[in-house]
């Protein structure tokens, strides 16, 4: 038994760090972060009735604002306890990733990646597209909001919950998986999701995980996530994981669009079959691009060979 263990647990795992009490634990802290981020945007809210009329448009941007709270949770626990301040390193900058240029990069990509699946469905004629207008500082802060919702769900899956199982599990496709099955189940409750859905949200999850794998560039997953469900939610006023935005660029003529290759009308470009298959190319393309390449960064290799060492210092005093 202990050959089997040391075989594909790693000597840094802790209790907690359990494929079953992970999840748990990423569950709670959720609920803690959204609690606390609702109690955050009743303070904003005042502070928007104290400036302008309050409407739709602004309880809409305070839902996004609101993943603030699980952003604190987060932090906090990373900080608060000392066996996962490894996992700050994760947002830690760097000249060539983890940087300004990297959000921007992600935004750009996100905004393609759906980009083009609007196009599609556009072009297909399952859908048909009005202009609303122009509101420029509204545009601005729901980018902002937005990010700050997208960065909430990727600090949380991608560092957190990521490296709670690359701290158990030697073999990182395990980690890879584990988190991209949690991501799904915290969509589970969205209004309208399907089959398609879940497959498609699973990918994204594992598209991200990949990219972490690979390049080990959480604002880039940060920024990809953000500017898929701005292009989606904010530009087309499209159904976001089946929640529809009160506020947008263009909208939806007509009650809704059809179900078609690259559109699903309850659940957006996310539960469609053409979405699903872009993103099996784009994992695919990205694998087999870095297929002579291994892990770009094991945060807890160095804190293993240091219990390695010790193990076997002991081991060599006893005998």
């Amino acid at each position: 038994m202990n050959e089997f263990l040391n075989k594909h647990l790693r000597p840094t795992r802790k209790l907690t760090d359990q494929f079953i009490l992970t999840g748990i634990i990423g569950f709670a802290l959720v609920i803690i972060g959204q609690l606390l981020g609702a109690l955050v945007s009743r303070f904003m809210r005042m502070f928007i009735e104290l400036i302008t009329e309050f409407n739709a448009s602004h309880e809409f941007l305070l839902q996004y604002f609101s993943f603030i709270g699980i952003w604190i949770v987060i932090l906090l626990v990373m900080v608060g306890f000392k066996s996962n301040r490894t996992m700050l390193q994760t947002l830690k900058p760097h000249k060539n990733r983890n940087n300004f240029k990297s959000i921007l990069l992600g935004l750009l990509f996100g905004f393609l990646l759906n980009g083009f699946c609007v196009f599609m469905s556009w072009l297909r004629k399952d859908i048909q597209l009005g202009f609303l207008g122009v509101d420029l500082p509204l545009l601005f802060f729901f980018l902002v909001s937005v990010f700050i919702q997208s960065g909430a769900e990727e600090l949380t899956s991608r560092s957190y919950l990521y490296q709670k199982l690359r701290r158990r599990y030697r073999n990182p496709w395990l980690a890879i998986l584990f988190s991209s099955s949690y991501f799904v189940a915290f969509h589970a409750f969205n209004p309208g999701v399907t089959f398609l859905g879940f497959a498609q949200i699973f990918l994204v999850a594992l598209l991200y995980a990949v990219i972490i794998y690979y390049y080990d560039n959480l604002l880039l997953c940060m920024g990809m996530h953000a500017g898929w469900n701005y292009t989606q939610s904010i530009l087309f006023g499209l159904p976001n994981s089946g929640i529809v935005s009160d506020y947008s660029l263009f909208y939806l003529q007509g009650a809704s669009g059809r179900n078609g290759l690259f559109y699903d009308p309850a659940f957006g470009i996310e539960g469609s079959l053409g979405g699903v298959i872009l993103h099996i190319i784009v994992i695919a393309a990205l694998i087999y691009y870095n297929r002579k390449k291994k892990e770009h960064t094991d945060y807890w290799l160095p804190l293993e060979e240091e219990l390695q060492t010790k193990q076997q210092e002991t081991q060599s005093a006893q005998s």
